[in-house]
């Protein structure tokens, strides 16, 4: 005779369940950044990182809003509701763990408490930053996990066991929609999924680092023009010939669909006529003999983004007023700036990338100097003064200033730490 299920069993299995997500809830939140490994160094005496704090109500609120005002909705949006939703599966659980008259304002309150543990926590040991808004967007998560269970329960009012077996399977697609987010968005980086490559073709490429890295200016039969840096602002251009030998490539990258891990990379063959209709500002990876290095041997074209062909990323510099970069060098009353070049993509996002490109730069003793505090990717910062002895080598500044005989002239420093 076959033993029959009963509701204890059932609370039994979503009070292990609301443990194992109470595990992850601190996984994502308090070590997110950090190993198991380091956390003991962030309770020992005397450790010491930057860390943040902010007890202004709606805050990220508004960060977040100027940012879809300025093309990054999506963006916005999945930071906002990610700090909401990952305490609904608290309300939800617990409501339906404790069945009691008062319950709601009950898990309300120990969702605001647990969640303001979480802040503190993070600004005592280093662990992130701790904000407000954090707590605010976590009450309202439980508060629709509480809306969630009570819509079920109503429907499921006249036979209670449906409630838990509904729950069993919002749990499973909940957990395979978690799973899948994980593998497509960090698998690589959590070691779910492994980075897998696949080339078709391409088999002159040389088997080591490339001569040059650049951008496509212009070509023909004769000569490929090149430059370091896709902001013709500061960009120093290079001719390189083009002999009979010389192979030429375009590169096209495509992600598998079930795996995004995968990469192949496909090499076609293109002929020196060609390259008129390559587009501008295309990148170039290009080879030549040491003895011939005005002599192209092996050129490989590609788009900066696949979204190219669609016109929707906008290159070079909107102000050329404006430097980005880290100090390589530091001098008196001048250095030296490693240009970082940005462009905007399709949604929103934008891409930087290093160049070759080292620009002079002098300055003023009493230049106005902010130090900008960056946190979550970008999503919001805080500025402080500086002074010019914060300055130093491998600090990534955005400078105002004005260019001229090759020389930027900096009227304003603004040094960037990300965290």
């Amino acid at each position: 005779m076959k033993k029959k299920i009963s509701q204890e069993h059932f609370r039994l299995f979503f009070f292990l369940m609301f443990l194992f997500y109470m595990a992850i809830l601190i996984k994502i939140v308090l070590l997110r950044n950090v190993s198991l490994a380091s956390l003991p160094e962030h309770f020992s005496a005397g450790y010491q990182d930057f860390r943040s704090l902010n007890l202004v109500p709606f805050q990220t609120f508004r960060t977040f809003a100027s940012m879809m005002s300025s093309g990054n909705f999506l963006w916005a949006v999945s930071n906002i509701a990610g700090n909401a939703l990952i305490f609904l599966p608290y309300g939800y659980l617990l409501s339906l763990l404790w069945k009691k008259k008062h319950a709601v304002p009950v898990i309300l309150l120990s969702a605001a408490a647990i969640s303001l543990v979480f802040e503190i926590l993070q600004y005592r040991f280093y662990l992130g930053s701790a904000d407000i808004d954090d707590v605010i967007l976590n009450i309202i998560g439980a508060f629709l996990g509480v809306v969630c269970f009570r819509i079920i329960s109503r429907i499921f009012s006249q036979r209670p066991s449906g409630i838990y077996k509904v729950s069993i399977l919002l749990a499973l697609f909940a957990f395979l929609g978690a799973s899948a987010v994980g593998y497509f968005e960090f698998g690589n980086r959590l070691g779910l999924a492994s980075y897998q490559e696949e080339t078709v073709g391409g088999e002159k490429v040389p088997d080591r680092q490339p001569d040059y890295n650049g951008y496509f200016i212009s070509g023909n039969h004769k000569k490929i023009t090149v430059q370091n840096s896709v902001d013709d602002t500061y960009a120093q251009q290079t001719d390189f010939a083009i002999g009979k030998d010389t192979v030429i490539y375009f590169l096209k990258l495509s992600y598998g669909r079930l795996n995004p891990n995968h990469v192949t990379k496909t090499y076609k063959l293109c002929s020196a006529s060609q390259l008129s209709s390559i587009k501008k500002h295309s990148m170039a990876t290009i080879w030549y003999s040491k003895t011939s290095s005005g002599t192209a041997d092996v050129i490989v074209l590609s788009d900066l983004d696949e979204d190219q062909s669609e016109g929707n990323i906008s290159f070079g510099s909107d102000d050329p007023h404006m430097l980005t970069g880290y100090v390589s060098k530091t001098g008196d009353g001048q250095c030296t700036i490693n240009k970082i070049d940005s462009y905007e993509l399709k949604d929103g996002g934008s891409v930087s990338t290093s160049t070759k490109l080292y620009i002079p730069m002098k300055y003023k003793d009493d230049i106005p100097v902010t130090i900008r505090n960056v946190y979550g990717n970008g999503s919001s910062y805080k500025d402080q003064k500086g002074s010019i002895r914060d300055l130093k080598k491998d600090s990534f500044v955005t400078i105002e200033g004005t260019y001229k005989d090759q020389i930027f002239y900096g009227k304003k420093i603004i040094i960037q730490i990300f965290h």
